[in-house]
């Protein structure tokens, strides 16, 4: 009864406001556009979809104009706030494929990179996952953590370690060793710093 009812809540709250579906509709296609080499129109991922609506309303308040209650002239600078950085009006929304339980593990997983990189035949492995640089998405607006992460995920998903379930299951450390994510960080560091443009491999 609670969940019908919960249903129907849903069902009125869209009728009232058609916008809500339009905002999802808009970053959905944003999410096909930005990882078009993982996502096609018959395949996608709802939790993705989820998490990054939620990511794309707290840009929306982050580019609101904040005014004060007894006088709406006025604005309320809130630059200063500690951990509150104020967005552009005209940023556009860069979405994640990573989510922040994933972005921990691949942290931890991959602590030890530069150390395993030393191994051999490593490096072309790496030059492997460096050959993707064309087509690597580099979201904008995060940390560089988060954005080399999320880089070694789509790394994973191309050439076919992981699934895109494996990103809302929390498998993706249980399917893919701590050699190929070293080997696929140190790519995606080196694109990262090369913006897209292939980088000199080295042997």
């Amino acid at each position: 009864m609670a969940a019908e009812d919960m249903r129907k809540l849903i069902r009125e709250v869209r009728i009232s406001r058609p916008e809500i579906v339009q905002n999802k509709n808009e970053v959905k296609n944003l999410i096909h556009k930005c990882y078009g080499h993982i996502f096609n129109e018959n395949r996608g991922n709802a939790e993705v979809y989820r998490y990054n609506f939620w990511l794309w309303q707290m840009e929306q308040m982050r580019k609101a104009e904040f005014v004060r209650i007894d006088d709406t002239k006025k604005t309320v600078d809130l630059s200063k706030l500690k951990g509150f950085t104020p967005a552009k009006k005209n940023k556009q929304f860069s979405p994640l494929l990573i989510n922040p339980n994933l972005n921990i593990e691949i942290s931890s997983f991959s602590e030890t990179y530069a150390q395993l990189m030393n191994l051999p035949d490593i490096m072309e492995f790496s030059n492997e996952f460096l050959k993707l640089a064309d087509t690597i998405y580099i979201a904008q607006g995060y940390a560089m953590e988060t954005t080399v992460n999320n880089m070694i995920i789509q790394m994973l998903l191309v050439n076919g370690y992981i699934l895109t379930e494996d990103i809302t299951r929390g498998t993706v450390v249980e399917k893919v060793n701590r050699e190929t994510i070293a080997a696929a960080k140190y790519a995606a560091l080196k694109i990262f710093k090369n913006g897209n443009k292939k980088p000199v491999t080295k042997k």
